[in-house]
């Protein structure tokens, strides 16, 4: 064949190479695209409709009625109302109520994870199927193990209640006396976590308690009975005298 004569046939190969490639790429980009979609979507779904606990009421024991309020150490049990807000039922409900860290102030170094740590905290599991705007109480009763506060499930935060502000700090000071940390599943099985952190509010000459919203809820990769097994087998016996 005449080279001069294939030029033609040659430019026709090329281009129709050149449409495959760019429609292969539009194709690759739409599919990718409608991944992503479908990602997004579904991940919209679970958030919407996922469970939501919230507590709503408490029956605490403390040990004084003044700020800084803490709670009652040799207390056997603590007491939470927990409300379902959420589009679907939680199940497997694991809560921990954890006070201060022992002698930690604002502007402190934290403390290093010494046997001290292994104080009292309460820890219940809910007992019940809580339907949308259902309420139930929560039992906690007191451990000393194998869980210490400065461990945590939810990245950022440990199960210790943020730190006592120094005495004769500003009015605006927010006096929080515990964290309430809970795990639970929705319906897919993903672990889920939310914690808030219990304030003293005066209140017409009335010290009340308030819970505040922390974070939650958000997945997880380990709930609080996975990190109560973790620390069964990481903790070692004490070596103070």
């Amino acid at each position: 064949m005449d080279p001069v004569s294939a030029i033609p046939a040659y430019l026709g190969l090329l281009l129709s190479a050149f449409v495959f490639y760019r429609q292969q790429r539009e194709q690759k980009r739409r599919n990718e695209w409608e991944r992503r979609l479908y990602e997004e979507q579904q991940h919209h779904d679970l958030v919407v409709n996922q469970p939501r606990l919230v507590p709503t009421g408490s029956s605490l024991v403390f040990l004084n009625d003044m700020v800084p309020q803490r709670l009652a150490a040799d207390a056997q049990q603590q007491g939470v109302q927990l409300q379902s807000l959420g589009k679907s039922m939680p199940s497997d409900v694991h809560a921990v109520l954890f006070p201060c860290a022992p002698d930690q102030l604002l502007d402190k170094p934290a403390l290093p994870r010494v046997e001290q740590l292994f104080g009292t905290y309460w820890e219940g599991r809910l007992d019940a199927s809580l339907g949308q705007g259902e309420q139930h109480p929560l039992k906690l009763s007191a451990r000393r193990s194998p869980l210490s506060g400065d461990l945590g499930v939810i990245p950022g935060y440990t199960l210790f209640a943020p730190p006592e502000p120094h005495l004769g700090t500003s009015l605006g000071a927010h006096f929080y006396f515990a964290r309430l940390t809970i795990t639970f599943r929705d319906d897919f099985g993903r672990m889920l976590a939310a914690n808030f952190d219990g304030e003293s509010v005066p209140h017409e000459n009335v010290l009340t308690q308030q819970w505040r919203t922390g974070i939650g809820p958000v997945e997880l990769t380990q709930d609080l009975r996975m990190l109560a097994d973790e620390a069964t087998v990481d903790r070692k016996p004490s070596v103070i005298g």
